[in-house]
Parts: structure tokens; C-alpha cells; sequence
């Protein structure tokens, strides 16, 4: 359980990392771009997001988790879910960008149940 959270996590965090124009450009609308599209700013601030989670999947694969761990960590995604269906409904992403992002926030809550119930 715990190996597939930071496997996704690191995964998604290392694409965004190294080619954060190509996420970008799938991910945000051409409204939100702008005319300018994708800026140098908004690249270093896609690679740092990127090598956040990155980070955050090596972490996770290097520690041992327990119950509260998990349910902290499920609790925490949380916010995720409301933050991508707002940028969505507004227009700023993309529906790849949107269900992409969905998809791993559903994989990492769906890890945290399984891992709290498992340790519990």
C-alpha cells in the first residue's frame, strides 16, 4: 500500500519535474496561460511543485508508516478534491489536468484507507 502511494507520488512528481511545459501545456487551459503561455516563472514553478512531490514520494517509500500516519495523511488529501474541481469549474484546468490530479488524490486517499485499516 504504502509503496504504491509513494510510487504514484514520486511517479507524478518526477514527470511534472522534468518536463513541466508538456504538464503544463496538458494541464492548464490556453485561457490561463495567456498569450504569453508557458512563462519561465511558471516553469520553476512547476519543477519546484514537481520536485515537492518527489521528495514527498521518496519519503514516503523510506518511512514506515502506521494507522495515524494514514489517517492523517487521507485527511490531508482532503482539500485536493475541492481544489481541483474549483480550478476546473472555473476554467483554469484542464480536463485531463483535472481528473489527472483526481485520479492521483483518489489513489493516495484510497491507500490511506486500506493502510489505516490494515494497521488498526
Amino acid at each position: 500500500i504504502q509503496r504504491t502511494m509513494g510510487s504514484v507520488f514520486a511517479g507524478m512528481g518526477a514527470v511534472t519535474m522534468f518536463f513541466p511545459k508538456e504538464v503544463a501545456l496538458l494541464s492548464f487551459s490556453k485561457e490561463f496561460l495567456g498569450e504569453q503561455g508557458i512563462t519561465a516563472p511558471l516553469k520553476l514553478v512547476m519543477q519546484c511543485f514537481g520536485s515537492q512531490a518527489t521528495l514527498c514520494g521518496v519519503l514516503i517509500l523510506s518511512s514506515e508508516f502506521t494507522a495515524e500516519t494514514y489517517q492523517t495523511f487521507g485527511l490531508a488529501m482532503i482539500p485536493y478534491f475541492f481544489f481541483d474541481f474549483y480550478f476546473w469549474n472555473k476554467g483554469y484546468l484542464t480536463n485531463f489536468g483535472a481528473i489527472g490530479d483526481a485520479v492521483g488524490n483518489v489513489i493516495f486517499s484510497v491507500c490511506c484507507f486500506l493502510g489505516y485499516k490494515q494497521l488498526s
